[in-house]
């Protein structure tokens, strides 16, 4: 195991004993877990659209099928949007996958693209779970500007705002 690979580990792991202790911490606000938020734009959980699959489906059928594309992006390539990430939500999925449950790799986030940028739009706790992991995330790629994207999601019949302890606001 190279000495980068052995640092990720043990930072994984303090991560999740660190999270499963604490519960419901914001990670954007701990330290040792900041690279985890770099470049957000400040947004808090609460201001971030929730999109369930059926109106996730609708909003994508609404779109032209040449603005979409399905990838696999390294997650530090994603520039998150939301300022507050929940690390029980994080440190969850990851410890479903380590028990034999399904990859949050494989769980397709929404990405905004543009020229410069690949901005999540929805998913910010599965892309960490991800990037802890060392796998690539599964994106449903949207060629637009993220700001107007994430206006449209917002506006879009079904979507609904929940805040850091989970419920909904």
């Amino acid at each position: 195991m190279n000495i980068s690979r052995l640092a990720k580990t043990l930072f994984v792991g303090a991560l999740l004993f660190t999270a499963g202790a604490l519960g419901q911490k914001n990670l954007c606000s701990q330290q040792s877990s900041r690279a985890l938020c770099e470049g957000n734009w400040g947004i808090p959980r609460s201001n971030m659209p929730q999109i369930v699959d059926e109106t996730r489906a609708r909003y994508l059928d609404s779109l032209p099928a040449d603005r979409l594309s399905f990838e696999r992006i390294e997650p530090h390539r994603l520039t998150p949007i939301q300022s507050e990430i929940n690390s029980g939500i994080v440190y969850k999925l990851v410890k479903i996958h380590k028990q034999g449950g399904q990859n949050p790799c494989d769980f397709p986030i929404l990405v905004a693209r543009n020229e410069t940028h690949d901005s999540i739009i929805d998913g910010h706790h599965t892309r960490n779970a991800c990037w802890l992991l060392g796998g690539q995330q599964l994106a449903i790629v949207i060629r637009d500007f993220a700001s107007r994207v994430f206006e449209d999601i917002c506006n879009f019949p079904g979507v609904f705002r929940i805040g850091l302890s989970g419920r909904r606001v």
